[in-house]
């Protein structure tokens, strides 16, 4: 299957249409390892996958779930990290046992045998589906402008723009991250299925930019390119 883009009107219908296309998906599976990006654009969705599993429990047994990235020196308690999103979003939501996820914890960014070990468990899980966002200056996950397609699970520098982003917003200035923990694009590209949602009017140029196909450089989504199995879900009222 090509890439493929669909697109709707608005922030719920779009969300309810990466449902259906993630129910066929789970059906088809005995078990299904599903990489979690935060943010603002996948959240609905994960509150109606919540509502689907509650209304088919048979499928939530089925399910792990990888975080795919978090910020620098945040621990998995810190209400602004990636691993507090994931948990109160995806895993209490979806009543998930904690055994059931692979979380990143920020705090331990300097612990070179965590690290190594976080590297070797995303290097070797295979991932069935990555919920992707597109960040505003087109990062994925935290693959910043730059990151080739080759690239594998590391610490990287923050630009700028993710410095600034909304989660960190609560921060004092000085205790922002300035570097983060992220799956490569080699570990995304080899997940079986990719779903990029993309909303809110912040996201125009970066998916201008995606859409045009501007350089890695520039717009590192464009790496998404390169896998068979990518669906793209458009909320149009936010990219007009």
């Amino acid at each position: 299957m090509a890439s493929r883009f669909i697109q709707a009107a608005n922030y719920s219908l779009i969300s309810s249409k990466v449902l259906k296309y993630f129910s066929v998906l789970i059906e088809k599976k005995t078990l299904i390892k599903i990489g979690i990006s935060t943010g603002t654009s996948p959240q609905l969705f994960y509150k109606l996958i919540a509502d689907f599993l509650k209304e088919f429990p048979e499928n939530r047994e089925k399910i792990f779930v990888y975080q795919l990235d978090e910020w620098g020196g945040l621990s998995i308690k810190d209400s602004s990290s990636c691993a507090y999103y994931m948990q109160k979003y995806v895993v209490d939501a979806w009543d998930l046992r904690q055994d059931q996820c692979q979380f990143i914890d920020g705090s331990r960014l300097f612990d070179k045998c965590y690290i190594h070990n976080l590297s070797q468990v995303y290097k070797n899980v295979s991932l069935d589906l990555s919920i992707l966002g597109l960040g505003v200056n087109a990062h994925i996950a935290l693959n910043e402008p730059g990151s080739a397609y080759n690239s594998q699970f590391r610490i990287i520098s923050l630009s700028n723009t993710s410095k600034a982003h909304s989660m960190l917003s609560g921060m004092v200035k000085s205790d922002k991250p300035v570097c983060g923990i992220t799956i490569g694009f080699k570990e995304i590209l080899d997940s079986e299925v990719l779903y990029l949602i993309v909303a809110g009017k912040h996201k125009k140029k970066a998916y201008s930019d995606f859409i045009n196909h501007v350089a890695e450089e520039i717009c590192p989504a464009v790496n998404l390119y390169r896998h068979p199995q990518l669906l793209c879900f458009i909320d149009s009222s936010s990219v007009k």
